[in-house]
């Protein structure tokens, strides 16, 4: 997969790996893993506690996020359209947008938060905490499991489930093509959505929601899309030579 931004997001995970590994302290039972890092996972590729070190250390947290797209490199002042300045802030985020352009000798001053127009902004969490749960989520993690070890409410819980796996679909939604074709596997899975009749028994009147993924073998690939189906007709399905 790669960042939003131009570098590979493999490459900057790399990067970052060796960045956060120097400010580990390992345990002696983990004596073994010192000199290479391995605790961090395969090179390019991120593990909890990788993913943990880097949300430890904010500086070091902003500054992966900028390079892979997730916050602003730069931001214009609403009011003058001016450039404006990251200033250091005694604040969670540790730092703010500052517009210092100059206007009738007076300073403009608008203020943005870093997090302004970013998948963190209107939380009250961390950016930390917000990144770190977003990784526990997307891979898989349960909730009970995410709740006993780092003490997220069940609320919190809820919302960011909910947030996670509207990203998912609309991503989903807008990169769906045809798939399958000649030495191609296509899995089809299949959910209905709605709610039981007369709230008795097990009929449950609602939608279908068909997720079908295609992989090739001896190639890398992996395509997938969903389809909201209201009723179940072969019409809805099309088979083509």
């Amino acid at each position: 997969m790669d960042s939003v931004n131009s570098i590979p997001m493999t490459q900057l995970v790399k990067e970052y790996q060796q960045n956060a590994w120097q400010k580990v302290s390992v345990p002696r039972a983990f004596s073994s893993c010192r000199k290479d890092g391995a605790l961090m996972g395969e090179p390019g590729v991120a593990k909890v506690i990788f993913v943990y070190e880097l949300c430890k250390t904010p500086d070091l947290l902003h500054e992966f996020l900028r390079k892979a797209g997730l916050l602003k490199k730069d931001l214009f002042c609403a009011k003058c359209n001016s450039p404006m300045k990251l200033r250091s802030k005694d604040i969670n985020d540790g730092a703010v947008w500052t517009c210092r352009n100059r206007i009738n000798k007076k300073e403009c001053g608008l203020q943005k938060s870093v997090r302004f127009g970013s998948w963190f902004s209107c939380s009250k969490l961390t950016m930390g905490e917000i990144f770190f749960l977003t990784y526990l989520i997307v891979k898989g993690y349960g909730t009970d499991k995410i709740i006993d070890e780092y003490s997220f409410s069940s609320c919190t819980m809820a919302d960011w489930r909910q947030f996670i796996n509207e990203i998912i679909v609309d991503y989903v939604e807008e990169t769906s093509e045809t798939i399958g074709g000649i030495g191609k596997i296509v899995e089809i899975d299949e959910s209905k959505f709605g709610k039981r009749k007369f709230n008795r028994g097990h009929r449950v009147e609602g939608e279908f929601l068909f997720r079908a993924s295609c992989e090739e073998k001896g190639i890398d690939t992996f395509n997938t899309f969903l389809e909201l189906v209201r009723k179940i007709d072969w019409t809805n399905f099309t088979y083509a030579d």
